[in-house]
């Protein structure tokens, strides 16, 4: 994403860029019942992410499908819980084998991350996977060789590496990649090379475009915001994006540090994204902001999916006229049920009118039907829920809205 003064001249002259077909031909090892979902980064300081497609794998274990991008991107595809990270371009075809591994039913799939066996291949002759991948492999053969001599003062040698590197790939007049190689010897210099600050910020950050779709540009960016206390001005810039940009990663940084209550943060995020001047500094700030939001005390409690015995669609909300007291739980863990049959003989929730609804997570079909009510897709529970460990439990009020989270 180019300086805000060069994308609103850009824009006036040829207008806004046309978006592009991205095609995926995917086949997953027994994938068929599994549950596929693709992922593009909206943003890397809310790490929030849009969802491009999403649907459960036919029989035949592929699955192909197409959508809109304007630029090379960072996307997430998913398998049930298993996940690989990939690169897309507008106007290419790709082919992914999949292969998923085998998963642990007592363990939490959304804390405990398995990866996904992913081989990659597509219509662009010099796919943007493959060069990040060998870069990648070229670059942590050299650190593992010369980090010892790097961390001694002997800033040639990486600085020779640097411009060797660089001066190769500019023949693939790829502007992507370039920025991903810059900025991934950007930050070894960040925390090897020990160079003053201002150096940093006149060589990687003044003057040079925003680049925010890119991965290694915003690590940069928001690692040396962190490390050095960066937080530039009108004064010291004329590019307001920048100021922006920086000033919210900086308050993102405290909020995950707790450093604010919820109020006083979804204070804070509404009024910045109501005097930012960037459309993707307002995006990062309501990134934040829902996030922030998430099952908040006083929040409406999402209409989530989960289905009865007899497998019929349930809404929660009308479950009984009392407050919900929500426990999310896998029967494979036996601490779940024994909490489950405590609970189910507590005069607590009886005497505070909430009505207790056992909610089975697990992806096993089998526990399924032993559960009063279970989810109709788990992945998108946690998602949703943010659910980060078992069981989960939420109270929510006659009207709706959640009182508490366990």
């Amino acid at each position: 994403m180019k300086r805000l003064s060069i994308a609103l001249t850009l824009y006036l002259i040829i207008g806004s860029v046309s978006a592009q077909t991205i095609t995926v031909n995917c086949t997953v090892e027994n994938g068929y019942g599994k549950y596929l979902r693709l992922e593009r980064k909206s943003d890397y300081v809310s790490n929030a992410d849009e969802v491009v497609f999403e649907d459960y794998i036919p029989v035949t274990n592929s699955i192909d499908f197409t959508f809109t991008g304007q630029e090379t991107e960072e996307y997430t595809l998913y398998v049930n819980f298993a996940k690989t990270g990939l690169y897309m371009s507008p106007d290419v075809i790709y082919d992914i084998f999949v292969t998923v591994p085998e998963s642990d039913p007592t363990q939490n799939p959304f804390t405990n991350i398995q990866y996904l066996n992913a081989d990659i291949t597509s219509s662009d002759i010099d796919d943007i996977n493959r060069m990040i991948s060998d870069f990648n492999g070229a670059y942590d053969d050299f650190l593992y060789a010369n980090s010892g001599s790097i961390i001694r003062g002997n800033h040639a040698i990486h600085n020779d590496f640097k411009t060797s590197v660089l001066n190769k790939t500019k023949k693939y007049h790829d502007p992507f990649l370039e920025t991903y190689i810059r900025y991934s010897f950007a930050l070894t210099e960040l925390s090897f090379l020990s160079k003053p600050a201002q150096t940093l910020a006149d060589t990687y950050i003044f003057d040079n475009d925003i680049e925010m779709r890119n991965p290694m540009y915003m690590e940069f960016l928001m690692e040396f915001a962190k490390k050095t206390g960066f937080s530039p001005t009108a004064k010291d810039t004329k590019n307001v994006e920048l100021v922006e940009l920086v000033s919210i990663i900086n308050i993102a940084s405290q909020i995950n540090a707790g450093m604010f209550s919820h109020d006083y943060a979804a204070n804070i995020l509404k009024k910045a994204a109501g005097a930012a001047v960037s459309p993707d500094v307002r995006n990062i700030c309501n990134n934040l902001l829902n996030s922030e939001m998430l099952l908040a005390a006083g929040t409406v409690f999402p209409n989530i999916e989960i289905s009865d015995t007899e497998g019929n669609q349930v809404d929660v909300q009308s479950i009984d006229n009392n407050g919900k007291y929500l426990f999310f739980y896998k029967s494979c863990i036996s601490q779940n049920l024994y909490a489950l049959d405590t609970l189910e003989n507590n005069t607590y929730l009886q005497c505070h009118h909430l009505t207790l609804i056992p909610i089975e997570i697990s992806d096993d079909v089998e526990s399924n039907k032993k559960a009063r009510y279970h989810a109709v897709n788990t992945y998108k529970l946690h998602k949703e829920l943010n659910i980060r460990e078992y069981p989960f439990i939420v109270t929510i009020n006659k009207q709706g809205k959640v009182l508490k989270i366990f």
